[in-house]
C-alpha cells in the first residue's frame, strides 16, 4: 500500500500523462515517435507508479534530446526539441510540483491549484483563462487602451526561450514558494536538455509554456507598478501612452529592466505608431485595404481557381519554388491551394522525396497535414511514402510518419511492406519505431472492435 506522499506523486504522474495527451491533441505538429505514443496512450499504471517513485528519489537521469530545425521568416530557424517520453513525463511532473506556487504568484486569489490543473484536459481555453483573465488579445487591447492613449509600441523578445536563465529561474521559483529540491531538479534537467550552458527552455511543451509565463511575470509586475497600460501574450508586448515621446521613454525603461534578466527586444519587430488604426480595428470598422481584400475573397471560387490554374500553366514548378523559397509558409501554401481545389499532389509527391530539401521538419509538416486531410492523398503520394520508408538517410520521425500514412490509408500490401521493414531495415532505431507503430495499430484496432461490440 502506498503512503499518502507516494500516492500524491503517482497522482501527479497520472496528471502529467493526461496533460501530455491533451497537449498532443492541441498541437498536432509536434514531432513524435511511435515509441512515445505507445507509452503516452497505453503506458501501464505499474510502470508509471515506479517512475513516479524514481522521479521523487532524485536519482532519475535524463536522456539526450534531439534538436529539430524549424524554418522561420527571413531564413532564420528555431529549434524544436524532441525528448523521449520518460523525459517528457519528468518535465511535466516537475512543473506540476511547481504549479501551486507559480499560479499563486501570478494570481494570489487562487485557492485550489489542483482543480485548475485537472481542468486542463477538458478546457481548450485553459491558458487564456488561467493566465490572461479569460481575455484574448482583442479583449486585452480593449481593456488597456484608453481615450488619452494616442501612441503605442509593439515588440517581442528576441530568442526568448533560449534566453531563460536556469539559475535565475530556480531562485525565483524558490522565492515564490516552490520546494527547493524540486526547483533544483528542474534546473538540472533543463541544463541537461539545453545546448546553451545554463540557459534555454525546450520548445513546444506544456511545461515550457507554464515556465515562460512565470519567467515573464516580473515584467508584468514592473509594468503595473509603473502604471503602464499594456497587453502581453507570451513574449509579445504592446504598450500604450499619450504620445510618441513618452512611448520612447517607456521603451528605453523596459529595455533596462529586461536586460537585467537576460532578455532583449527584437528590433526588427519593434513598431512605434499611433493608435488610430487599432481603434478602428477594435470598433469593427474596416480600412480600404481590408475592404478590397474582403471583396476578393467574396469572388466565386471558380474565378479564383481559374486564376491559380493559369498560374500553374505558366510555370509548372511554381509550387516547388514557393515551398523552397518560403519554407516557413509551407502549411499556409498547402491550405491555400486546397481551399481553391487546386490539385498539387504530384508536386508534393516530388517535393517530399527530394534530397535537396533543407528542412526535414518541412516534410514532416506536409505529411502531418496529409494525415489530417487524407482525401488529398494521391496515388503519386502513396509511392512517395514508400520511397521515404526505404530511404534510411531520412530522419526516423519522417520515416515513421510516412509508414503511418501507408498503414492508415494504404492497402494490405502496404501494411505487409511496413512489417517487412521491421525485419529487413539496417537501422535498429527504425526497427524499434516501426514495431511500436504496428503494436499501436493493433491496439487501436482492438479498441475499435471492443467499442463497436459494446
Amino acid at each position: 500500500m502506498m503512503s499518502a506522499f507516494d500516492q500524491q506523486n503517482f497522482e501527479d504522474m497520472l496528471q502529467a500523462q493526461i496533460i501530455l495527451q491533451t497537449f498532443r491533441k492541441r498541437d498536432t505538429y509536434m514531432v513524435e515517435y511511435p515509441s512515445d505514443l505507445q507509452l503516452l496512450l497505453y503506458g501501464e499504471k505499474d510502470w508509471l507508479q515506479q517512475l513516479s517513485v524514481l522521479f521523487d528519489s532524485g536519482n532519475y537521469v535524463t536522456s539526450p534530446v534531439e534538436l529539430i530545425d524549424v524554418p522561420k521568416g527571413k531564413g532564420m530557424i528555431r529549434h524544436y526539441v524532441h525528448m523521449n517520453f520518460a523525459d517528457q513525463l519528468y518535465y511535466t511532473w516537475l512543473v506540476i510540483k511547481c504549479f501551486p506556487a507559480i499560479i499563486r504568484k501570478i494570481n494570489p486569489a487562487v485557492n485550489d491549484p489542483a482543480s485548475i490543473l485537472k481542468s486542463y484536459g477538458s478546457d481548450s481555453d485553459w491558458m487564456q483563462k488561467t493566465f490572461r483573465n479569460n481575455l484574448d488579445l482583442i479583449g486585452m487591447e480593449r481593456a488597456a487602451l484608453k481615450s488619452h492613449h494616442g501612441y503605442m509600441f509593439s515588440t517581442d523578445i528576441t530568442n526568448f526561450s533560449p534566453s531563460i536563465d536556469h539559475q535565475l529561474l530556480k531562485t525565483e521559483l524558490v522565492a515564490a514558494g516552490v520546494d527547493e529540491r524540486y526547483a533544483e531538479m528542474l534546473r538540472v534537467a533543463l541544463s541537461s536538455w539545453s545546448n546553451l550552458p545554463g540557459r534555454s527552455l525546450p520548445q513546444l511543451f506544456w511545461a515550457s509554456d507554464i515556465i515562460s509565463e512565470f519567467y515573464l511575470y516580473p515584467m508584468d509586475e514592473y509594468l503595473r507598478q509603473k502604471g503602464y497600460a499594456f497587453t502581453r501574450i507570451f513574449d509579445n508586448v504592446e504598450i500604450f501612452a499619450k504620445d510618441e515621446s513618452i512611448c520612447r521613454i517607456l521603451f528605453a525603461d523596459l529595455i533596462r529592466f529586461n536586460s537585467k534578466r537576460g532578455l532583449y527586444f527584437n528590433e526588427s519587430k519593434t513598431v512605434f505608431e499611433g493608435t488610430e488604426g487599432l481603434r478602428t480595428f477594435l470598433s469593427g470598422k474596416k480600412s480600404l485595404a481590408q475592404n478590397i481584400k474582403s471583396k476578393f475573397k467574396s469572388f466565386p471560387t471558380g474565378i479564383a481557381k481559374t486564376y491559380y490554374m493559369a498560374e500553374s500553366w505558366i510555370g509548372d514548378s511554381d509550387v516547388t519554388q514557393r515551398l523552397n523559397s518560403r519554407p516557413e509558409d509551407t502549411l499556409p501554401y498547402i491550405k491555400h491551394y486546397s481551399d481553391f481545389q487546386i490539385d498539387i499532389g504530384d508536386n508534393l509527391a516530388a517535393f517530399i522525396i527530394n534530397d535537396t530539401n533543407r528542412y526535414p521538419y518541412q516534410i514532416y509538416s506536409i505529411l502531418r497535414w496529409l494525415s489530417d486531410h487524407p482525401d488529398e492523398i494521391t496515388p503519386g503520394l502513396f509511392k512517395s511514402f514508400t520511397k521515404i520508408i526505404k530511404d534510411e538517410k531520412k530522419p526516423v520521425y519522417i520515416i515513421c510518419l510516412a509508414a503511418d500514412l501507408l498503414m492508415k490509408y494504404g492497402t494490405i500490401e502496404d501494411f505487409n511492406f511496413i512489417r517487412s521493414q521491421v525485419e529487413f531495415s539496417s537501422q535498429a532505431s527504425i526497427k524499434t519505431e516501426l514495431a511500436a507503430m504496428i503494436r499501436i495499430f493493433f491496439a487501436m484496432q482492438d479498441k475499435s472492435d471492443l467499442s463497436s461490440t459494446n
